[in-house]
């Protein structure tokens, strides 16, 4: 079991520990500070995080998940992006997605207002608050959190059953049926705004010239909506097919080079990503995508703990690339 994580969430984004509560654990499990950690917050770096970490003397790494858009795939997904300093380039590209993705939660909570949702802008904000989320990083995830809270989760369920004839009625489905663009009831839910995230060929350009690096973050589950968009989103081989002769061949023409071995891919898809990077003269990232939840989903790992295939020789290009970034 390898003790180190370079993909975590904390409440600057979407997850519900603070930089303060990542770091106490670090100290726990890393009490000779031998191990990298990147606290990768959705579209934002976390200076709460990487600073007070360094004063301890932790391998803390300047880092962030991007939401960033392909035209050429005409899709969205997310790439994680580890700096030797905070990248000004980066940072004012995320900037511009908190703006817009806190301008489509305004207009998403109007829609659900609409549907009878007990949920108004001032009470969401100063509860997103009080669990020391930052209003500007607030997204769906924490509208549907909101929603399903023990407060709320008898009238919200109901109504979610009620409106969607009983096929809804979970936390995980109220944002992959209602509230995501390629959701089953997103054309009665959803808000739906113009692409807003950066060009990852844009991201690569960047990263190039400023010695960052940039990886796919969990591939096997980042193209779900193209999946489901072809009607392959429940058959692997399927998938795998669409990836390697669909995918692929995009991303490896505009550069893309890293790709994430997530703490829940499989035998084959970490053999795959493996033989990919050779391939690529890249480097396997690697993480939990842990967001501090007692009950972590199918894509989220225990925190610091990584997948069982990945071996210190495919964990080795990368974490001596980060080294040098400390």
């Amino acid at each position: 079991m390898l003790f180190w994580d370079l993909h975590f969430h904390s409440t600057n984004s979407d997850g519900v520990k603070t930089s303060a509560e990542r770091i106490q654990h670090i100290r726990f499990l890393d009490s000779r500070n031998e191990h990298i950690w990147a606290q990768t917050d959705h579209d934002c770096y976390s200076p709460n995080f990487v600073e007070p970490a360094r004063e301890l003397g932790i391998k803390a790494i300047w880092a962030t998940e991007i939401s960033a858009h392909s035209s050429e795939l005409d899709c969205s997904f997310h790439v994680t992006c580890y700096s030797p300093t905070l990248s000004e380039s980066i940072k004012s590209r995320i900037d511009a997605v908190l703006i817009w993705k806190t301008a489509k939660v305004r207009e998403q909570i109007k829609k659900l207002q609409t549907h009878g949702f007990d949920i108004n802008e001032v009470e969401f904000f100063s509860w997103a608050i009080a669990r020391w989320y930052r209003p500007i990083a607030v997204s769906n995830v924490h509208l549907s959190d909101f929603l399903l809270d023990e407060k709320r989760n008898s009238h919200s369920l109901s109504l979610l059953s009620d409106l969607t004839e009983g096929t809804v009625t979970t936390l995980e489905s109220i944002i992959r049926e209602c509230l995501r663009e390629s959701g089953t009831y997103s054309h009665i839910w959803a808000v739906v705004v113009p692409p807003y995230e950066p060009e990852i060929s844009d991201l690569i350009q960047v990263a190039n010239s400023e010695w960052i690096v940039l990886s796919v973050a969990h591939p096997n589950f980042s193209f779900h909506p193209l999946y489901k968009k072809h009607w392959i989103n429940l058959d692997p081989i399927a998938r795998s097919k669409y990836f390697h002769d669909k995918i692929l061949p995009i991303l490896l023409g505009i550069g893309m080079k890293n790709f994430e071995i997530n703490a829940k891919a499989t035998r084959e898809q970490v053999e795959y990503l493996v033989n990919l990077v050779k391939r690529t003269g890249g480097m396997n990232t690697f993480g939990s995508d842990n967001h501090g939840s007692p009950k972590e989903g199918n894509k989220h790992g225990i925190f610091a703990h990584q997948n069982e295939l990945l071996t210190p020789e495919i964990a080795k290009p990368i974490t001596d690339k980060l080294l040098s970034f400390v």
